[in-house]
Protein backbone atom coordinates (compact mmCIF):
# COMPACT_ATOMS: atom_id res chain seq x y z
CA UNK A 1 0.00 0.00 0.00
CA UNK A 2 2.84 2.61 0.78
CA UNK A 3 4.28 1.59 -2.87
CA UNK A 4 0.53 1.97 -4.06
CA UNK A 5 0.28 5.58 -1.92
CA UNK A 6 3.62 6.57 -3.59
CA UNK A 7 3.40 6.10 -7.26
CA UNK A 8 -0.22 7.21 -7.28
CA UNK A 9 -2.18 6.94 -10.04
CA UNK A 10 0.41 5.61 -12.35
CA UNK A 11 -0.25 2.78 -11.03
CA UNK A 12 -3.38 2.54 -13.38
CA UNK A 13 -1.58 2.95 -16.17
CA UNK A 14 -1.53 -0.40 -17.46
CA UNK A 15 1.35 -1.74 -20.57
CA UNK A 16 1.02 -4.44 -22.52
CA UNK A 17 1.44 -6.42 -25.70
CA UNK A 18 -0.49 -8.61 -27.47
CA UNK A 19 0.90 -11.74 -29.19
CA UNK A 20 -0.52 -14.17 -31.58
CA UNK A 21 -0.65 -17.26 -30.07
CA UNK A 22 2.08 -19.70 -31.18
CA UNK A 23 4.01 -16.81 -32.77
CA UNK A 24 8.00 -16.49 -32.31
CA UNK A 25 8.85 -13.64 -34.47
CA UNK A 26 8.87 -10.48 -32.53
CA UNK A 27 8.72 -8.23 -36.17
CA UNK A 28 5.08 -10.09 -36.58
CA UNK A 29 4.14 -9.42 -32.87
CA UNK A 30 5.54 -5.46 -33.62
CA UNK A 31 3.22 -5.56 -36.51
CA UNK A 32 0.17 -6.19 -34.22
CA UNK A 33 0.89 -3.69 -32.57
CA UNK A 34 1.15 -1.07 -34.87
CA UNK A 35 -2.12 -2.23 -36.54
CA UNK A 36 -3.86 -2.26 -33.07
CA UNK A 37 -2.65 1.45 -32.35
CA UNK A 38 -3.35 2.50 -35.80
CA UNK A 39 -7.42 1.39 -35.10
CA UNK A 40 -7.32 2.41 -31.50
CA UNK A 41 -5.87 5.93 -31.87
CA UNK A 42 -7.33 9.66 -33.00
CA UNK A 43 -5.57 11.13 -36.11
CA UNK A 44 -5.33 15.20 -36.52
CA UNK A 45 -8.32 16.62 -38.55
CA UNK A 46 -10.01 13.11 -38.55
CA UNK A 47 -13.32 12.39 -36.67
CA UNK A 48 -12.41 10.20 -33.92
CA UNK A 49 -16.41 8.98 -33.61
CA UNK A 50 -15.61 5.40 -34.80
CA UNK A 51 -12.56 4.89 -32.50
CA UNK A 52 -14.51 3.02 -29.23
CA UNK A 53 -10.78 3.05 -27.07
CA UNK A 54 -7.89 5.29 -27.14
CA UNK A 55 -3.78 3.77 -26.55
CA UNK A 56 -0.62 5.08 -26.74
CA UNK A 57 2.36 2.70 -27.90
CA UNK A 58 5.92 3.03 -27.06
CA UNK A 59 8.84 0.05 -27.16
CA UNK A 60 11.04 -1.65 -24.66
CA UNK A 61 14.69 -2.56 -25.33
CA UNK A 62 17.17 -4.83 -23.27
CA UNK A 63 19.84 -1.97 -22.82
CA UNK A 64 17.19 -0.01 -20.64
CA UNK A 65 15.12 -2.50 -19.07
CA UNK A 66 17.42 -5.34 -18.58
CA UNK A 67 15.99 -8.53 -16.70
CA UNK A 68 12.25 -7.02 -16.73
CA UNK A 69 12.62 -6.51 -20.34
CA UNK A 70 13.74 -10.72 -21.19
CA UNK A 71 10.76 -11.90 -18.48
CA UNK A 72 8.02 -9.66 -20.67
CA UNK A 73 9.30 -11.23 -24.01
CA UNK A 74 9.51 -14.51 -22.28
CA UNK A 75 5.91 -14.21 -21.06
CA UNK A 76 5.12 -13.03 -24.75
CA UNK A 77 6.79 -16.76 -26.11
CA UNK A 78 9.89 -14.16 -27.56
CA UNK A 79 13.47 -15.55 -27.18
CA UNK A 80 15.21 -12.79 -29.14
CA UNK A 81 16.98 -9.56 -27.87
CA UNK A 82 14.86 -7.19 -30.37
CA UNK A 83 13.33 -4.90 -29.10
CA UNK A 84 9.58 -4.98 -28.44
CA UNK A 85 6.07 -2.40 -29.24
CA UNK A 86 4.37 -2.29 -26.41
CA UNK A 87 0.91 -0.53 -25.92
CA UNK A 88 -0.38 1.51 -23.22
CA UNK A 89 -4.03 2.62 -21.50
CA UNK A 90 -4.18 5.93 -20.21
CA UNK A 91 -7.25 5.97 -18.65
CA UNK A 92 -6.47 6.63 -14.98
CA UNK A 93 -10.22 6.85 -13.59
CA UNK A 94 -10.98 3.59 -11.68
CA UNK A 95 -14.42 5.09 -11.11
CA UNK A 96 -16.24 4.29 -14.65
CA UNK A 97 -15.42 0.74 -14.03
CA UNK A 98 -18.60 -1.28 -13.88
CA UNK A 99 -18.88 -5.00 -14.88
CA UNK A 100 -20.98 -4.41 -17.73
CA UNK A 101 -18.77 -1.70 -18.57
CA UNK A 102 -15.24 -4.06 -18.55
CA UNK A 103 -17.08 -6.68 -20.21
CA UNK A 104 -17.85 -4.46 -23.13
CA UNK A 105 -14.48 -2.62 -23.43
CA UNK A 106 -13.22 -6.47 -23.78
CA UNK A 107 -15.81 -7.35 -26.29
CA UNK A 108 -14.49 -4.11 -28.23
CA UNK A 109 -10.94 -4.67 -27.29
CA UNK A 110 -11.05 -8.39 -28.47
CA UNK A 111 -12.79 -7.70 -32.07
CA UNK A 112 -9.93 -5.18 -32.55
CA UNK A 113 -7.51 -7.81 -32.05
CA UNK A 114 -9.26 -10.30 -34.27
CA UNK A 115 -9.83 -7.89 -36.94
CA UNK A 116 -5.63 -6.75 -36.69
CA UNK A 117 -4.76 -10.31 -36.68
CA UNK A 118 -6.66 -10.75 -39.88
CA UNK A 119 -4.98 -7.91 -41.27
CA UNK A 120 -1.64 -9.16 -41.18
CA UNK A 121 -2.69 -12.84 -42.39
CA UNK A 122 -5.21 -13.22 -44.16
CA UNK A 123 -5.32 -13.78 -47.89
CA UNK A 124 -5.99 -11.21 -50.36
CA UNK A 125 -8.96 -12.04 -52.42
CA UNK A 126 -12.28 -10.49 -53.89
CA UNK A 127 -15.22 -8.76 -51.51
CA UNK A 128 -17.99 -8.64 -52.77
CA UNK A 129 -21.21 -6.12 -51.09
CA UNK A 130 -24.66 -5.76 -51.23
CA UNK A 131 -25.68 -2.14 -52.39
CA UNK A 132 -28.14 -1.55 -49.39
CA UNK A 133 -28.72 2.32 -50.80
CA UNK A 134 -28.18 3.55 -54.13
CA UNK A 135 -26.66 6.73 -54.47
CA UNK A 136 -29.15 9.46 -55.10
CA UNK A 137 -28.40 12.26 -57.26
CA UNK A 138 -27.79 14.91 -54.63
CA UNK A 139 -25.61 12.36 -52.71
CA UNK A 140 -22.63 10.76 -53.16
CA UNK A 141 -22.87 8.07 -50.92
CA UNK A 142 -23.76 4.24 -51.38
CA UNK A 143 -24.12 2.28 -48.89
CA UNK A 144 -23.01 -1.33 -48.82
CA UNK A 145 -23.04 -4.34 -46.70
CA UNK A 146 -20.46 -7.04 -47.13
CA UNK A 147 -21.30 -10.59 -48.04
CA UNK A 148 -19.34 -12.95 -45.39
CA UNK A 149 -18.74 -16.68 -45.27
CA UNK A 150 -17.39 -18.90 -43.04
CA UNK A 151 -15.25 -21.65 -45.65
CA UNK A 152 -12.41 -18.69 -45.42
CA UNK A 153 -10.90 -16.62 -43.07
CA UNK A 154 -10.50 -14.00 -45.49
CA UNK A 155 -14.40 -13.73 -45.66
CA UNK A 156 -15.04 -14.18 -41.82
CA UNK A 157 -16.40 -9.90 -41.00
CA UNK A 158 -19.62 -8.64 -40.46
CA UNK A 159 -19.23 -4.83 -41.84
CA UNK A 160 -21.33 -1.81 -42.77
CA UNK A 161 -19.91 0.94 -44.90
CA UNK A 162 -20.71 4.25 -46.80
CA UNK A 163 -18.71 4.44 -50.86
CA UNK A 164 -17.95 7.83 -52.41
CA UNK A 165 -17.39 8.14 -56.29
CA UNK A 166 -14.18 9.46 -56.43
CA UNK A 167 -15.61 12.18 -59.05
CA UNK A 168 -18.85 13.70 -60.52
CA UNK A 169 -18.44 11.16 -63.73
CA UNK A 170 -17.85 7.76 -61.45
CA UNK A 171 -21.17 9.54 -59.54
CA UNK A 172 -23.12 9.43 -62.70
CA UNK A 173 -21.72 6.29 -64.15
CA UNK A 174 -22.91 4.38 -61.11
CA UNK A 175 -26.29 5.98 -60.37
CA UNK A 176 -27.06 5.37 -64.44
CA UNK A 177 -25.74 1.78 -63.91
CA UNK A 178 -28.32 1.49 -60.79
CA UNK A 179 -31.72 2.34 -62.19
CA UNK A 180 -33.62 -0.68 -62.00
CA UNK A 181 -35.41 -1.81 -57.69
CA UNK A 182 -33.11 -5.14 -58.22
CA UNK A 183 -30.47 -5.65 -55.48
CA UNK A 184 -27.12 -4.87 -56.62
CA UNK A 185 -23.94 -6.13 -55.43
CA UNK A 186 -20.42 -4.23 -55.74
CA UNK A 187 -16.97 -6.34 -56.26
CA UNK A 188 -13.85 -5.69 -56.12
CA UNK A 189 -12.05 -5.74 -59.29
CA UNK A 190 -8.78 -6.90 -57.29
CA UNK A 191 -7.87 -9.23 -54.96
CA UNK A 192 -6.96 -7.23 -51.11
CA UNK A 193 -7.71 -7.67 -47.73
CA UNK A 194 -10.71 -6.47 -46.04
CA UNK A 195 -8.47 -4.31 -43.56
CA UNK A 196 -6.58 -2.59 -46.62
CA UNK A 197 -9.85 -2.68 -48.49
CA UNK A 198 -10.87 -0.54 -45.47
CA UNK A 199 -8.08 1.90 -44.29
CA UNK A 200 -6.01 2.22 -47.17
CA UNK A 201 -8.23 4.07 -49.69
CA UNK A 202 -6.10 6.01 -52.37
CA UNK A 203 -6.84 9.55 -53.52
CA UNK A 204 -8.11 7.29 -56.80
CA UNK A 205 -9.90 4.79 -55.71
CA UNK A 206 -10.89 1.56 -55.45
CA UNK A 207 -11.83 -0.14 -58.75
CA UNK A 208 -15.48 -1.96 -58.02
CA UNK A 209 -17.62 -3.74 -60.88
CA UNK A 210 -21.23 -2.79 -60.19
CA UNK A 211 -23.31 -5.85 -61.25
CA UNK A 212 -27.22 -7.09 -60.44
CA UNK A 213 -27.57 -10.21 -57.89
CA UNK A 214 -27.26 -13.64 -59.16
CA UNK A 215 -25.68 -12.27 -62.76
CA UNK A 216 -21.72 -11.97 -61.24
CA UNK A 217 -20.78 -12.37 -65.15
CA UNK A 218 -22.80 -9.65 -66.12
CA UNK A 219 -20.54 -6.22 -64.92
CA UNK A 220 -22.99 -3.17 -65.95
CA UNK A 221 -19.83 -0.65 -65.01
CA UNK A 222 -16.40 -0.48 -63.25
CA UNK A 223 -16.28 2.53 -61.15
CA UNK A 224 -13.57 4.17 -58.99
CA UNK A 225 -15.10 4.66 -55.58
CA UNK A 226 -13.42 5.68 -51.98
CA UNK A 227 -14.31 4.44 -48.71
CA UNK A 228 -16.04 7.20 -46.23
CA UNK A 229 -17.51 5.96 -42.91
CA UNK A 230 -16.83 2.47 -41.76
CA UNK A 231 -19.91 1.75 -39.24
CA UNK A 232 -19.96 -2.09 -38.58
CA UNK A 233 -16.68 -4.00 -38.88
CA UNK A 234 -16.89 -6.79 -36.52
CA UNK A 235 -14.91 -10.42 -36.72
CA UNK A 236 -17.32 -13.96 -37.28
CA UNK A 237 -15.77 -16.24 -34.57
CA UNK A 238 -14.52 -19.31 -35.92
CA UNK A 239 -17.08 -22.34 -36.66
CA UNK A 240 -14.78 -24.14 -34.31
CA UNK A 241 -16.20 -21.74 -31.61
CA UNK A 242 -19.49 -22.82 -32.94
CA UNK A 243 -20.60 -25.00 -29.23
CA UNK A 244 -19.47 -22.41 -26.88
CA UNK A 245 -21.78 -19.69 -28.18
CA UNK A 246 -25.03 -19.07 -27.45
CA UNK A 247 -27.66 -16.96 -29.77
CA UNK A 248 -28.96 -14.18 -28.41
CA UNK A 249 -32.62 -14.55 -26.55
CA UNK A 250 -34.28 -12.12 -28.82
CA UNK A 251 -32.79 -11.29 -32.47
CA UNK A 252 -30.73 -8.39 -32.57
CA UNK A 253 -30.08 -6.13 -36.09
CA UNK A 254 -27.84 -3.32 -36.52
CA UNK A 255 -29.71 0.01 -37.80
CA UNK A 256 -27.95 2.52 -39.47
CA UNK A 257 -28.79 5.26 -42.15
CA UNK A 258 -29.22 8.49 -42.17
CA UNK A 259 -31.08 11.67 -42.38
CA UNK A 260 -32.88 10.48 -45.50
CA UNK A 261 -32.92 6.24 -45.12
CA UNK A 262 -32.58 3.32 -42.33
CA UNK A 263 -31.28 0.14 -42.82
CA UNK A 264 -30.65 -2.97 -40.84
CA UNK A 265 -28.43 -5.24 -40.91
CA UNK A 266 -28.30 -8.87 -39.07
CA UNK A 267 -26.00 -9.63 -36.47
CA UNK A 268 -24.43 -13.08 -37.01
CA UNK A 269 -23.53 -14.51 -33.65
CA UNK A 270 -22.40 -17.77 -35.13
CA UNK A 271 -21.57 -21.07 -37.67
CA UNK A 272 -25.49 -21.83 -38.71
CA UNK A 273 -26.82 -18.30 -38.93
CA UNK A 274 -27.97 -16.10 -41.45
CA UNK A 275 -27.40 -12.55 -43.32
CA UNK A 276 -30.14 -10.33 -44.17
CA UNK A 277 -30.16 -6.65 -45.12
CA UNK A 278 -33.13 -5.11 -45.62
CA UNK A 279 -33.90 -0.91 -46.02
CA UNK A 280 -36.96 0.39 -44.25
CA UNK A 281 -39.65 2.10 -45.63
CA UNK A 282 -39.34 5.37 -43.08
CA UNK A 283 -36.83 6.63 -40.48
CA UNK A 284 -38.23 4.98 -37.58
CA UNK A 285 -39.70 7.65 -35.04
CA UNK A 286 -37.83 8.46 -31.99
CA UNK A 287 -34.67 7.71 -33.56
CA UNK A 288 -32.37 10.56 -34.39
CA UNK A 289 -30.25 10.96 -36.58
CA UNK A 290 -27.04 10.94 -34.41
CA UNK A 291 -28.33 7.33 -34.08
CA UNK A 292 -28.71 6.45 -37.32
CA UNK A 293 -25.04 7.74 -38.18
CA UNK A 294 -23.23 6.04 -35.54
CA UNK A 295 -25.28 3.04 -36.10
CA UNK A 296 -26.89 0.93 -33.09
CA UNK A 297 -27.70 -2.66 -32.24
CA UNK A 298 -31.68 -3.18 -32.17
CA UNK A 299 -33.30 -6.16 -30.43
CA UNK A 300 -36.73 -7.43 -31.62
CA UNK A 301 -38.43 -8.86 -28.45
CA UNK A 302 -41.17 -10.85 -30.77
CA UNK A 303 -38.57 -13.07 -32.25
CA UNK A 304 -36.58 -15.69 -31.03
CA UNK A 305 -32.73 -15.31 -31.12
CA UNK A 306 -32.35 -18.89 -32.54
CA UNK A 307 -32.63 -19.35 -36.36
CA UNK A 308 -36.19 -20.11 -37.58
CA UNK A 309 -36.28 -23.62 -39.69
CA UNK A 310 -39.00 -24.02 -41.97
CA UNK A 311 -38.90 -27.01 -44.28
CA UNK A 312 -35.58 -28.01 -42.56
CA UNK A 313 -34.00 -24.74 -43.54
CA UNK A 314 -32.62 -21.34 -42.08
CA UNK A 315 -35.32 -19.01 -43.20
CA UNK A 316 -36.16 -15.78 -43.03
CA UNK A 317 -37.28 -14.58 -39.49
CA UNK A 318 -39.49 -11.07 -40.28
CA UNK A 319 -42.46 -12.88 -40.84
CA UNK A 320 -44.30 -9.61 -40.23
CA UNK A 321 -44.15 -6.47 -42.12
CA UNK A 322 -43.53 -4.62 -38.71
CA UNK A 323 -41.90 -4.37 -35.02
CA UNK A 324 -41.59 -2.69 -32.37
CA UNK A 325 -37.81 -3.11 -31.44
CA UNK A 326 -35.98 -1.99 -28.34
CA UNK A 327 -32.24 0.04 -28.59
CA UNK A 328 -29.75 2.51 -26.29
CA UNK A 329 -30.60 5.46 -27.53
CA UNK A 330 -28.40 9.18 -26.53
CA UNK A 331 -26.93 9.04 -23.09
CA UNK A 332 -27.57 5.15 -23.26
CA UNK A 333 -31.01 5.38 -22.39
CA UNK A 334 -33.34 2.72 -23.38
CA UNK A 335 -35.56 3.16 -26.39
CA UNK A 336 -38.35 1.79 -28.41
CA UNK A 337 -39.15 2.33 -31.79
CA UNK A 338 -41.04 0.83 -34.58
CA UNK A 339 -40.07 -0.59 -37.75
CA UNK A 340 -41.46 -0.65 -41.22
CA UNK A 341 -40.51 -3.27 -44.32
CA UNK A 342 -44.10 -2.70 -46.35
CA UNK A 343 -41.92 -2.39 -49.70
CA UNK A 344 -41.95 -5.60 -52.31
CA UNK A 345 -38.35 -3.66 -52.64
CA UNK A 346 -37.68 -3.75 -49.08
CA UNK A 347 -35.51 -6.90 -47.82
CA UNK A 348 -32.53 -6.80 -50.51
CA UNK A 349 -30.50 -9.99 -49.41
CA UNK A 350 -31.05 -13.15 -47.51
CA UNK A 351 -28.54 -15.85 -47.15
CA UNK A 352 -27.83 -18.52 -44.95
CA UNK A 353 -25.95 -21.09 -47.28
CA UNK A 354 -23.25 -19.22 -48.69
CA UNK A 355 -22.88 -17.56 -45.05
CA UNK A 356 -22.57 -21.46 -43.57
CA UNK A 357 -20.31 -22.86 -45.81
CA UNK A 358 -17.65 -24.65 -44.14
Amino acid sequence: MNFLSTVGPDALINTFTVNIKGNSDTHLCNQLQDIIFSELNGTVGKSSKRVPLFLTKSELEEAKYGEAFRQFKTRLGLSDPLKINFLRNTAMNPFQASKAYVTEISKLFRNCIMNSIGGLKDVPTHHRFIVSGKMIDDENKVFLDYIPTFTNKSHQYNVVLTMKAVNETEKIKFIESCNTDSTYVCKTKYETTIMDFLRKTTENGISMELYKYGTEGTVLCTVNLTVDEVFRYEHLEDPKSANFIEYPTYQKYFLYGDKKRAFISHVITKFKDFHQVVELDEIPHSVPEVILDMGAIITIPDISGSSLYLGGKISDPLQGDHYVVEFKGKQYIDCKTTIRFQKATAKKYFDFEYLNTN
